[in-house]
């Protein structure tokens, strides 16, 4: 169960385009918060610029995620201060074991049945392992090797169901 918390605050030093997980540190929350609203984007701590929801960038509130999207006005390499809320929620974690990890790899669940469970790992390596036929009669395979390393004292795998808000 994640509490309740209001003005809680992100500093992205030079943003680049793409995905963040909103709340993620290295000790008490590797995968971040998630059920979040109210976010606000400013281009500093008390910055006179505020950037807008759906051209500046675009929020995933159930899995807690900025994107960061080209063509708006944030300029990559520039600072983003962002302030949100985070809504009371449970969620299931599961937590492969207390070993010490490094890196990162994020699989986020859109399956259109069952549960949807995102899969964070904080470093790994991950390379192609077979062929990769781009086209034919069946459906794509790619397979691949992937090898956990290891970070500070984060857990290896850490598999997440989409918080529910209470």
């Amino acid at each position: 169960t994640t509490a309740s918390a209001t003005a809680v605050a992100d500093t992205i030093t030079a943003i680049k385009f793409g995905t963040y997980q909103l709340g993620a540190n290295d000790t008490t929350r590797p995968t971040g918060y998630r059920n979040i609203a109210t976010v606000v984007v400013k281009d500093t701590v008390g910055g006179t610029t505020t950037y807008v929801a759906g051209v500046d960038y675009v929020i995933d509130s159930i899995r807690g995620t900025i994107t960061f999207i080209e063509g708006g006005t944030i300029t990559e390499g520039n600072p983003a201060y962002i302030t949100y809320n985070v809504g009371v929620s449970t969620r299931t974690q599961v937590v492969s074991s207390n070993d010490v990890i490094e890196g990162a790899l994020w699989f986020k669940a859109f399956n259109p049945k069952g549960p949807k469970i995102d899969y964070f790992m904080p470093y790994v390596s991950l390379a192609p392992d077979g062929d990769f036929a781009l086209k034919g009669d069946d459906w794509l395979k790619i397979t691949y090797s992937l090898d956990v390393q290891r970070k500070g004292g984060l857990a290896r795998v850490y598999a997440d169901g989409q918080a529910v808000a209470a």
